[in-house]
């Protein structure tokens, strides 16, 4: 892991004649310590053999998503559209949108080319790349995306800004 988080979370833990750091920075909200303990979890996930300990401690990976989530992004990566994961699973779409919502936002893959046309898919990175942050703002520049096409491409940005690609 990055050293500047090794030492962020370092300094958060408290041992035999240590109490953690006295000038730690503040992070309101702990999405700093939430980032830094996901980076933990990744080393000790890919170093299984040699932190066992840990690794039995912690149980390993879950899939997030729930049984039907995880059917829903299994369609879609097969090349189903939205409405025919709906009819086949008779589901509402809005449905398997918040399936393959939440699928991407835990960075498991999506097939991107079924649900964003490649010109959608250039116009809503172009409107991030504009500085559009808000979904209003970036469906007024790319009105016909649909709240999902707008959310999956907000969501691979910021993952991208923050080198979180895995």
């Amino acid at each position: 892991m990055p050293s500047d988080t090794a030492d962020f979370l370092a300094a958060r833990l408290v041992g035999h004649g240590y109490a953690g750091s006295v000038d730690l920075v503040a992070d309101e909200w702990g999405w700093q310590l939430l980032d830094a303990m996901g980076s933990l979890a990744h080393v000790i996930g890919d170093h299984e053999s040699a932190m066992t300990a840990l690794f039995q401690l912690w149980g390993g990976p879950v899939n997030p998503l729930p049984a039907l989530g995880q059917k829903s992004l299994e369609l879609v990566n097969q090349g189903m559209s939205v409405a025919e994961i709906a009819q086949r699973m008779r589901r509402k779409e809005s449905t398997v949108n918040e399936h393959i919502q939440a699928a991407a936002i835990w960075g498991m893959p999506v097939n991107l080319r079924v649900l964003l046309p490649t010109g959608m898919h250039g116009a809503l990175v172009a409107a991030w790349d504009a500085g559009l942050r808000d979904y209003r703002d970036i469906q007024a520049r790319v009105p016909d995306a649909s709240f999902l096409q707008v959310r999956l491409v907000q969501v691979e940005c910021i993952r991208k800004e923050q080198a979180h690609g895995d």
